[in-house]
């Protein structure tokens, strides 16, 4: 049992969080894999139909997560699309908004996978097609909408240098993208964001320390191994080579 005073510091800052960038083919085949349950493999045919069937959606082998310049120009007319084909249009949409996503260095041999400006009618496409479909526009609409806005806290309670005591919390203050995506995970919202940031002269008591055993990782699954191939760098601890395997 713990009984000690501590020197608490409560430090908070407001931060901005942009949409994530459109789909590649591997960071789709990863959101289908753990929201519908479909493999690579189903993926890749499902994409197909869509882009060969339905002319649906661009280039679905695509490697690369950015658009062009041209691509923005072209955005108003393909949202316009984009919204008719799937009868929504979110509060928040702004078309003015330049995302990070559009960028002319950033293109490779190909650009991410977003909606055609075609006419795409939901009841012609199967249900694998239409989740498929519905992610890609969600995604693409997201680089029109406002950051989400969250103020993170954290405490660090210092106890003179026998260990240290760290908490955090995070909370939305302003949703901006995150209002059209409700299932993304929410970061956790302690009681701590309540407290204003300042330092403190705090007493734990009634403490206590309990020893468990730590889960290892899951196991991989073809779409989760791809994806994380992708992001090899995580991996590195040189940090020259780290550098140059991000910036590639």
């Amino acid at each position: 049992m713990l009984s000690k005073e501590y020197t608490t510091v409560i430090e908070r800052k407001t931060v901005n969080e942009s949409p994530p960038l459109p789909f590649n083919l591997v960071k789709l085949q990863s959101y289908c894999s753990s929201h519908f349950g479909y493999t690579p493999q189903e993926v890749m045919d499902i994409t197909q139909s869509l882009r060969e069937k339905h002319k649906a959606i661009t280039y679905n082998r695509s490697d690369c997560q950015y658009l062009s310049e041209e691509h923005f120009k072209e955005a108003p007319q393909t949202m316009e699309q984009v919204i008719q084909n799937i009868n929504y249009r979110p509060k928040l949409l702004d078309m003015a908004i330049h995302s990070k996503c559009f960028n002319d260095e950033n293109i490779t041999a190909h650009f991410a996978i977003i909606p055609t400006n075609n006419s795409v009618v939901l009841e012609r496409l199967t249900d694998e097609e239409k989740n498929v479909y519905l992610a890609i526009c969600k995604y693409y609409m997201a680089q029109f909408m406002p950051d989400a806005v969250k103020e993170k806290s954290k405490l660090v309670a210092d106890s003179g240098g026998d260990y240290t005591l760290n908490a955090t919390s995070s909370m939305t203050v302003t949703q901006g993208y995150l209002s059209i995506f409700k299932d993304i995970e929410a970061e956790e919202q302690t009681v701590l964001s309540t407290i204003p940031a300042g330092t403190y002269l705090s007493v734990a008591a009634d403490g206590n320390v309990e020893e468990k055993e730590t889960k290892p990782p899951s196991r991989y699954t073809k779409a989760s191994l791809n994806e994380d191939m992708t992001r090899i760098a995580k991996y590195v601890t040189d940090e020259r080579i780290k550098k140059l395997l991000e910036e590639k």
